[in-house]
């Protein structure tokens, strides 16, 4: 039988983890290296769980700095984007936590619906809706004319809009 410690950070975990990592990635921080962010600050939660008052606004918290560190010390970093983070940063009110957490909830929809996509179509859309590469390097890189590419997108598109 898990205590209660390890009931209420493993709900937790199942909670956010994958909210977080959307959220370290939309501020910049390559998805892999979101992952590892993530799961390094549920580290230092654990280790720190019973001097923590509000866990979830600790990891929260812990993720966008931790984020913010990252792309500081990357050297792909740019220092306009670092410095807006950093004014995200010193607003820590708990009204705008539950409204980025609200936000990270809807973009973890959003990402579930791409996941849901098929094979090329899933392909082209990330490429071209969430890292934003221009159509003719995502067409590039997918072997695929311009056309093809676009009609991806199209389908794509429509898929989600029936989601």
């Amino acid at each position: 039988m898990r205590s209660d410690k390890e009931h209420t950070f493993r709900k937790i975990y199942d909670e956010l983890f994958n909210s977080l990592v959307i959220h370290s990635v939309r501020l910049g921080v390559p998805f892999e290296s979101a992952k590892d962010i993530v799961q390094e600050c549920f580290i230092r939660l654990w280790e720190n769980f019973s001097r923590i008052d509000s866990h979830s606004s600790y990891i929260f918290k812990a993720v966008r700095n931790s984020s913010i560190n990252f792309l500081s010390s990357s050297k792909n970093s740019m220092q306009g984007k670092i410095l807006h983070l950093e004014e995200i940063n010193h607003s820590d009110t708990h009204e705008e936590e539950r409204l980025a957490m609200e936000r990270f909830h809807k973009v973890e929809e959003a990402y579930r619906k791409i996941l849901s996509l098929t094979g090329k179509c899933r392909e082209a859309f990330t490429m071209v809706y969430v890292h934003r590469m221009k159509i003719k390097d995502a067409a590039e890189e997918l072997s695929v004319s311009e056309n093809t590419l676009k009609t991806y997108l199209k389908r794509a598109k429509e898929t989600l809009q029936k989601l």
